[in-house]
C-alpha cells in the first residue's frame, strides 16, 4: 500500500515537472484553440479566419415553440403577433464553436425591427447548425454576426 502511493506521489511529481518542459517545446507560433476568434476584422472588413462559419441548417421559426426559460413564455410576455405584419430583420452575434453549434450564453440581439422577439430569436437561433470556422485547417471558436430576415408565424 505505501508503494502504490509512493508511486503515484512521484507519478504526480513528475509530470507537474514535464509541464514546464512540454509548454517550452510547443512552438511559439501555435494556434490557441480556446481562443475565440472574430469572422471579419472590424477595421477593414477582412477575414480573420480561412474559412468562416457557414449554416447549414436553422429551424423555421416558430415564437409559440421556441425553447427557453420559463419567462419566455408567459402569457402575460408573449407578443400577440400579426399573420399580416411584415418580415422582422434581425441581426443577431454569436459565437460558433469548434462542433459547429453557438456556444451557450453567447448569443445576443444587435438589432431587431421587432423588439418584442428579441429573447425568443436568442432561444431559437442555439438550434441552428453551421460548418466551424478554420484556420489552417483546425476548426476555431469564431464570434460573428449574421443577419435573418424572419416572417413569424402567428
Amino acid at each position: 500500500m505505501k508503494r502504490a502511493v509512493f508511486l503515484c506521489a512521484a507519478l504526480v511529481v513528475g509530470i507537474a515537472g514535464l509541464a514546464p518542459v512540454l509548454a517550452a517545446q510547443q512552438p511559439a507560433d501555435s494556434l490557441d484553440l480556446r481562443r475565440i476568434f472574430s469572422a471579419t476584422d472590424s477595421a477593414n472588413g477582412a477575414p480573420v479566419v480561412d474559412t468562416p462559419p457557414q449554416l447549414l441548417q436553422c429551424p423555421q421559426f416558430d415564437a409559440r415553440n421556441v425553447r427557453g426559460d420559463a419567462s419566455t413564455f408567459s402569457f402575460e410576455r408573449r407578443p400577440v403577433l400579426d399573420p399580416n405584419m411584415p418580415p422582422v430583420h434581425v441581426t443577431i452575434e454569436f459565437v460558433v464553436g469548434i462542433d459547429g453549434r453557438i456556444e451557450p450564453r453567447t448569443a445576443r440581439v444587435v438589432r431587431s425591427t421587432d423588439n418584442r422577439l428579441n429573447q425568443s430569436f436568442e432561444y431559437w437561433v442555439m438550434d441552428c447548425r453551421f460548418r466551424a470556422g478554420k484556420i489552417q485547417e483546425h476548426p476555431v471558436r469564431v464570434r460573428m454576426q449574421r443577419d435573418w430576415d424572419i416572417r413569424p408565424i402567428p
